[in-house]
This record gives structure tokens, C-alpha cells and sequence, in this order.
């Protein structure tokens, strides 16, 4: 019924069925994980979603976490877009940017100036100081706005209070890795005394410029320093409640976008950039203060909370002529938000409501080629003096059913608003300002069958999402892709989804595996469209509602135990779909291929896990193929996608890791053994070539 697009590649048809029919095999003897999918603890064959976890420990350990991004990359139906190194934005089941949902420890991360495609906003987060994150992919109702494609929760370390000494924990981190001459440093201590704990860390990170693979090599101005720390103090009232005051800063300096200047590199016949220089800075802080009850007394469970946030970028453009432009904004945002659960005889009901408010002041200030101030703009890159609310409140209700049946109701009203005191007419050029509001309620409903006593689970749902038009949206005056500029779009309508997602998964002590498929019906997507008129020597483009479109994938996954220390692991991902947009400045749309669609993509790994658990390696297969089924914006975006489409490449890799002793682990890899030179689809960057990584970490 919903597989209506033709797979024109006997080689797709092939390896997916091979998938498919593998995807169903299960996983070794790892631990049962609990996730928070359904905003309580359940084990991962009683959530009725997909859904993964990463553990932080592994992350720091086994070298996956360069950054947040990075990480997420390594799952199936994620597209690890880099638009510069310093600049990740995770594709989840097509969607990026704002259309998909961080969450820190609770506190949103998105917020009123995230813009439309790709952003490096998730790379704020510090892979190095989590303890867990967790990955929900598909539109999540009860989180509202943005939270579309995938949510991701991304928790700090946290401690439990048990009423007698525990040791205190600290752990040294480090990373290097040859292609870029990277060194990567995270140190961190915490531990629990009386009814007081504590965490505190740190990461410094260093990237020279990364040479990519045979006939690419060195990418000039491609590296770049970031610095992060975090704190966190938690008070035990007893063994079920706590306070928690928390604090993160981040800071990101020299961030290059260096596919846009004279310094980037043709791949594949991409177009050379004019600037001279495009350069980012951006730093983030995050403070709050969360109450905790694990529940008793009527309730099975509350958590409430407030947190202030700030982001801050800052860029510098010097374009072909010398003349430059600098520009940026800094968004303060404050958050509340209140959560419980209590069992009752309908089911276990959770009932919340949430509230945040961002305040956004951007500049822009011109100079000569001399260096010279000449003006400055009414507006930075979105409105100035700007206000944007974000307010919900949201009902679920898990309700056991007979023979093994479950299914989980829930409902979401938000109502977003905006009001932009400094806008740039861009027919006039004077300042105007707007206002606007939006009000949406959205539905969930899933069902779960999992025999008590079994070790496979199967799980359907249809989930209603949507995003409201945020400030970037309605007031963006920015570069957008290659050669365009994009202009303030007010009266913009909510973006609406519906999901249809079905799926199996399977566990026990040898196998682990989950099957998935998903179709997403777009209806009022908001799209740049040319307006036919050209400034600043860039193309105009504005923001539109298109008509509907659709989205649809399989997913599968599956990690088999051969015998004794030898494992077999291979994922699976295809995705196809279709929006109508406005390719032209002509008024009808067309329907045409989604923007940056993931290429049908498999992972084949080997493993060996020594019975004492002091080695482990792994020899693993990267396959994707090439892109060509590309937007008519991708078309335009020559600078990061090829003529024609991002071809095809094979990556092969060998990591190992020595346990020396309970403190000291190592960790070795060659990654790209055949220096395979490539690109992900839609990225500025080539990825590294022949890499050698090396990892220390130590606790005492």
C-alpha cells in the first residue's frame, strides 16, 4: 500500500531483502536497557517505537564521540551531514535542523533561531561529559514543536542516593587521530557523600586541518578549537528525591565554512566557493535547577524544573570584493517545566506542561576592504529585539490490555507566538516589525504486543507532529545555499505530519535485532522558494507553505553471536520521498525527490570479544550508494553536492581496545584502510582518509 516508489537498482533490491530477512536476528548477552521514549523507564522491547541508546562510557572509550553528531551518525537512517567539520546536523528519517528535537537533560536545546537545513547547533553539546543519550526516532507528539524526524535526549551523569560511602569516581580521557592531528582531552570526578553528590569535567579539543582521502588529501582551513566544562551538584532528601543545580558552557572558536571560499576543493566537479573567508564562532550556557521524585505517596513519579540558556554566534564573511560583513545573535532563553505520573485504574497517566520563552537581539555591521566600519543593518541574521513563546501541555496514558497487549494515548496542545521588534523589508529596505501566534494540538497512539515470557516484541503506532514557524523562519535575512539569500517570509502557517510506523524487535541472551518500516505524510511544509529577483548579487529566496509530499523507509538492524568470542552486526537503511516545492519563482509547485535523501546505506561488521573481557576488535564494512535523486535545491547547492549527485563509496576500518587492568583501557583504529576518498551526501567536507586513532582512559 505504501511502498509506491519503484527501487530502480537490482543491487537495493537485493541487499535490502538480504537485510530484511536478517534485521529479525537478535543480539548478544548485553545488558537489558531501560529508555524514556514513553517518559518512564521501560526495557527496549517494551517500548512500542524505535528507538536506541548510546552509553556514555562506550562513547568516550571506544573513540566514537568526536562529537554529539559524530555519534549519532553510527546508527541506521541517520545521515551524519557535515556542512564543515566543526558543523554536524544528523539527518533522522530525512529531517534535520529544526525539524528534529535535543533535549539536555530535559531542557530543550532547540530554539527560536534554529534555521531551516542543516545547523551545528547539536555539536554544543559535549559528546565527552554524558552519561546516555538516547535516540527517538519519528514524530514524538508529547514533546511538541520540532520533534519530527527523531528525538534526542542527552543526559549528564547522574548518582543515586544508597545512604552509605561510595568512592568517588574520576576519569581521564584522551584521544588522538592522525588525519586531522587531532588531540582530545576529557577529565571528569564525581561521587556521592552523605546527601550530597557532585560531577565535575572538562574537555579541550584541538583539530588541525583534515586531509581527506586519495586525490583529495589536505582540506586547508578546516580546523579548529572548541572547549567545554560542566558541574553538576545533586542533594538527596532521601532515596526517592532529590534536588539537582546543573550548569554547562561551550565554546567553539574559528569554526570555518570553508566550502563557500576560495579555500575548498572540488570533489566530484563541486563548485569553488568566493568568499575569501567564512568564519564561526558560537558559545552556549545552560544553568538549572530540577526537583526529582522517583515517586511514592500517589504519585509513580514527578519532576519539575527551570533553566536559563544562552547561545551566541558570531561570523565573519569577507566576500570576493574584500568588503566584509560581521554579523550574529545571542538568544536567553528561560524554561519551566513540570511533569507526574500515578497509576490509576485506566492505566499509568502521565500529565505535564512546559514553557519557554527566547529573547534575541542580532547585529550586523559592514566594513570596506580596508577594514573600515561603513553601516550597520537593521537586522543580524533573524529579527532583532525579538520575543518567541513556546507553551504546552500534554496527557498520556499507558493502558495494559489482555493477552500480552498494551497501547500508549497521548495528546499535546502548544501554542507558539512571536513578536520582532526590528525586521528588514526586503522590497523597502526600512524596518518593519510582526507579530503572530499559532495554536496545535496533536495525537499519538501505539500498540505493543510483548508476551511476558517471550523475547520478541511487536509494536505500531500513528503519530501526529507539527512545527510552528519560528523566528528564523518568519525573519531570516542570511545566506542560505550556494549563491542564495533568503529573505523574511511573514504569515507563515504550522508545518503538519502524520506518521504510520510498524516494527518488530528481538532479544535474548545470543541474538539482538529490530525491523522496522515508516511513511510520513507532509502536508504544509515551509520551503524556500525563489522570488525571481536578485540581491546583493545573490539570488532571493523566501519561505512558503508547500503542498503535501511524503517520506517512507525501512530500517534493520542485527547482532548475532557465531560462537564463543565471535559476533556478526549488520544494519540497513533506505529512505525514499517526494514534497512539492517551488523550484522556480512561477507560483505552482512541483513534486520533486525530498532535499538530501539518505542513500540506501549497510554496515557489515566482525567482532571478537575476548571471554575475560580484556580485548575486543572489530573489522567493519561501510556501503553506500550514490545520490541521485537530487531537489532541485540540491541541484543549486553545487558547493556541497556534485553534479549529478555524492557517488557512491566502500569504507573499511579495523578499531581494537586492550582492558589493561579495571583502570586503564586503550583503544587503537585504522579507519579507511583503503583511503577511499568521499563525502557524505550533502556535506561541505570530505571525510578523513587513512586515519590511525589512538585512546587513553584511566579512572581512579
Amino acid at each position: 500500500m505504501f511502498l509506491n516508489c519503484e527501487m530502480k537498482s537490482k543491487l537495493e533490491v537485493f541487499v535490502l531483502a538480504f537485510f530484511c530477512a536478517v534485521g529479525l536476528i537478535q543480539a548478544d548477552d548485553l545488558p537489558e536497557v531501560v529508555i524514556t521514549a514513553t517518559r518512564a523507564e521501560r526495557s527496549r522491547l517494551r517500548v512500542p517505537q524505535s528507538a536506541e541508546v548510546l552509553e556514555g562510557r562506550d562513547l568516550r572509550t571506544r573513540g566514537l564521540a568526536r562529537t554529539l553528531p559524530d555519534a549519532l551518525q553510527a546508527l541506521p537512517g541517520v545521515l551524519g551531514q557535515k556542512t564543515a567539520r566543526a558543523q554536524g546536523s544528523p539527518f533522522i528519517r530525512g529531517f534535520t535542523g529544526f525539524r528534529n528535537l535535543l533535549l539536555v537533560d530535559g531542557v530543550r536545546l532547540n530554539n527560536a533561531v534554529f534555521r531551516d537545513g542543516p545547523n551545528q547547533y547539536w555539536g554544543t553539546v559535549d559528546a565527552y561529559s554524558l552519561g546516555r543519550v538516547e535516540l527517538l526516532r519519528g514524530p514524538a507528539p508529547l514533546y511538541g514543536s520540532d520533534a519530527v524526524g527523531g528525538t534526542v535526549q542527552a543526559f549528564t551523569p547522574a548518582h543515586h542516593y544508597t545512604g552509605t560511602r561510595q568512592p568517588w569516581e574520576s576519569e581521564v580521557v584522551a584521544r588522538y587521530a592522525s588525519a586531522d592531528e587531532s588531540w582530545v582531552g576529557h577529565v571528569d570526578t564525581g561521587g556521592v557523600r552523605g546527601h550530597w553528590g557532585f560531577n565535575l569535567g572538562g574537555t579541550w579539543k584541538d583539530f588541525g586541518d583534515l586531509k581527506a582521502g586519495s586525490g583529495t588529501g589536505l582540506q586547508p582551513m578546516t580546523g579548529y578549537k572548541e572547549r567545554a566544562g560542566d558541574g553538576k551538584l545533586e542533594y538527596f532528601l532521601d532515596d526517592r528525591r532529590k534536588l539537582v543545580l546543573a550548569h554547562q558552557e561551550y565554546r567553539q572558536d574559528d569554526a570555518e565554512r570553508t566550502h563557500s571560499t576560495i579555500f575548498a576543493k572540488s570533489f566530484a566537479g563541486s563548485a569553488i566557493g568566493s568568499d575569501q573567508r567564512r568564519s564561526l564562532d558560537q558559545t552556549r550556557r545552560l544553568t538549572y535547577l530540577q526537583y526529582h521524585d522517583a515517586g511514592g505517596g500517589g504519585l509513580d513519579g514527578f519532576k519539575a524544573g527551570v533553566s536559563h540558556q544562552v547561545q551566541e554566534e558570531g561570523e565573519v564573511r569577507i566576500k570576493k570584493d574584500l568588503t566584509q560583513d560581521r554579523q550574529g545573535f545571542d538568544v536567553r532563553s528561560v524554561g519551566v517545566f513540570a511533569e507526574g505520573a500515578k497509576l490509576t485504574s485506566a492505566g499509568r497517566v502521565t500529565l505535564g506542561a512546559d514553557f519557554y520563552r527566547d529573547s534575541v537581539d542580532s547585529f550586523l555591521n559592514k566594513y570596506n576592504k580596508t577594514g573600515a566600519f561603513t553601516s550597520a543593518g537593521i537586522q543580524g541574521p533573524v529579527a532583532n529585539d525579538a520575543q518567541y513563546d513556546l507553551a504546552g501541555i500534554f496527557l498520556q496514558d499507558e493502558i495494559p490490555l489482555r493477552n500480552d497487549w498494551s497501547t500508549v494515548l497521548g495528546a499535546r496542545a502548544t501554542r507558539a507566538s512571536a513578536k520582532a521588534g526590528r525586521v528588514q523589508d526586503p522590497v523597502t529596505g526600512l524596518p518593519i516589525s510582526l507579530t503572530d501566534d499559532w495554536t496545535t494540538t496533536v495525537f499519538g497512539a501505539r500498540a505493543l504486543y510483548a508476551p511476558q515470557d517471550g523475547d520478541w516484541s511487536f509494536y505500531s503506532g500513528l503519530s501526529q507532529a507539527f512545527r510552528a514557524p519560528n523566528l528564523s523562519d518568519l525573519t531570516r535575512f542570511d545566506i542560505a545555499r550556494s549563491g542564495e539569500l533568503e529573505t523574511p517570509a511573514p504569515g507563515l502557517d504550522p508545518e503538519r505530519f502524520l506518521s504510520l510506523e510498524m516494527g518488530t524487535k528481538t532479544e535474548n541472551e545470543k541474538w539482538r535485532g529490530e525491523l522496522g518500516y515508516y511513511y510520513t505524510w507532509i502536508s504544509d511544509l515551509i520551503v524556500r522558494a525563489p522570488t525571481g529577483r536578485t540581491v546583493t548579487a545573490l539570488a532571493e529566496v523566501t519561505k512558503r507553505n508547500s503542498g503535501k509530499g511524503f517520506v517512507q523507509g525501512i530500517e534493520a538492524q542485527s547482532r548475532l553471536r557465531l560462537s564463543g568470542p565471535w559476533y556478526f552486526r549488520n544494519s540497513c537503511a533506505w529512505m525514499d520521498g517526494q514534497i512539492e516545492s517551488f523550484p522556480t519563482s512561477a507560483p505552482r509547485p512541483q513534486r520533486e525527490p525530498m532535499s538530501r535523501l539518505l542513500p540506501l546505506t549497510t554496515q557489515w561488521a566482525f567482532e571478537y570479544h575476548a571471554e575475560n573481557d580484556r580485548w575486543w576488535s572489530e573489522l567493519s564494512l561501510t556501503l553506500a550508494q550514490s545520490q541521485q535523486r537530487l531537489s532541485a535545491a540540491d541541484r543549486a547547492d553545487n558547493q556541497r553536492i556534485p553534479p549529478g549527485g555524492t557517488p557512491s563509496y566502500r569504507v573499511l576500518s579495523l578499531r581494537a581496545g586492550w582492558r589493561a587492568s579495571r583502570h586503564l583501557d586503550f583503544t587503537a583504529g585504522l579507519e579507511n584502510l583503503s583511503d577511499e576518498n568521499y563525502r557524505i551526501h550533502g556535506s561541505g567536507i570530505n571525510e578523513p582518509g587513512r586515519n590511525l586513532t589512538l585512546g587513553l582512559a584511566a579512572r581512579i
